[in-house]
């Protein structure tokens, strides 16, 4: 994992100008989001004081989100083509989203994890990563329940 010490403020700016395309364009649907109030005041809460050194498991953690995450991300895009047949469950996309829709939403919530993780201090790092990662494991198990066709299936 690279090292995001160089130079915060382009870092910090270049995430900032891409979130807001993001939001203005989720906007209708997330302007009565408390999580998205509450994820970027513990954004800016933390980033002047700087992150704690992230470890080997703070990337495992992260990879397991990311795993479970890409997984919703697949089915999320299986019901946002199948309208007719599918509904989505999260509020803040709507029941039918657009692909577009989906693929902004996850990517937003991709960039926002990992940049609140990153300047969390341990032990808050570890448990917002792992109630993320229960979080996207039952909207996976979920969905499987509910329409097994939707998404890729991994199997171990």
């Amino acid at each position: 994992m690279a090292s995001l010490s160089c130079n915060r403020q382009s870092t910090c700016t270049a995430w900032f100008k891409t979130a807001k395309k993001v939001i203005i364009m989720l906007w209708p649907n997330i302007q009565s989001s408390l999580f998205a109030c509450l994820a970027f005041l513990m954004l800016f809460a933390n980033a002047a004081h700087g992150a704690e050194k992230w470890t080997w498991y703070d990337t495992t953690l992260e990879a397991t989100f990311f795993f479970f995450q890409a997984e919703d991300y697949s089915q999320t895009l299986h019901i946002a083509r199948n309208p007719d047949q599918l509904h989505e469950r999260n509020s803040i996309m709507g029941s039918h989203p657009s692909t577009t829709q989906v693929k902004a939403y996850f990517a937003l919530g991709a960039v926002s994890h990992f940049a609140i993780a990153y300047v969390l201090p341990h032990p808050w790092r570890t448990l917002w990563q792992g109630v993320w990662i229960g979080i996207e494991a039952n909207s996976v198990q979920h969905n499987r329940k509910t329409e097994p066709s939707v998404g890729i299936h991994l199997h171990f």
